[in-house]
């Protein structure tokens, strides 16, 4: 009697979920037509990875080479596309690009004697930069940061 009631109850189980139906899952309708679609603007939000650093360092030839700026230029947008391009020596380390001298007979890295916010090239740019990608972001950076007064860096 056990064992006919186990069954029941088991095959009750099964059967209950075999009724069960998922929802099945819809597109949302996008109301475009053909040539509607314009591509005017691009602009990348990220972390060093979209800023262009490379070999520990951030300098325009690398920042050249940035996902960003290579989307934007094979859109046709290379010539609009702004960042905040960063004059050698860079910030960080760049390799090969290190700047040298001697100090008592020894060759040793010269310090960075610039003022980092002197080596950005289009700092008067007219209008906001399309590159906003910035070492060592995170997303909470994005979505808590106002404005540069509310910046915790």
């Amino acid at each position: 009697m056990r064992k006919i009631l186990t069954n029941v109850l088991v095959l009750g189980v099964v059967l209950g979920f075999l009724a069960c139906e998922a929802p099945t899952p819809t597109q949302p309708k996008l109301n475009v037509t053909q040539g509607q679609l314009v591509l005017s603007k691009f602009v990348a939000i990220g972390n060093s990875l979209t800023a262009g650093f490379q070999s520990s360092g951030l300098v325009e030839e690398f920042q050249l080479h940035s996902y960003p700026y290579l989307i934007a230029k094979q859109m046709g947008k290379g010539d609009d596309f702004q960042q905040p391009l960063v004059a050698a020596p860079g910030i960080g380390s760049t390799p090969g690009k290190t700047p040298l001298k001697f100090v008592n007979g020894n060759l040793v890295a010269d310090d960075l004697t610039v003022d980092p916010l002197t080596l950005l090239k289009n700092a008067l740019l007219p209008r906001p930069y399309d590159n906003l990608g910035v070492p060592g972001a995170t997303l909470g950076d994005v979505l808590n940061t106002v404005n540069a007064a509310g910046a915790e860096h």
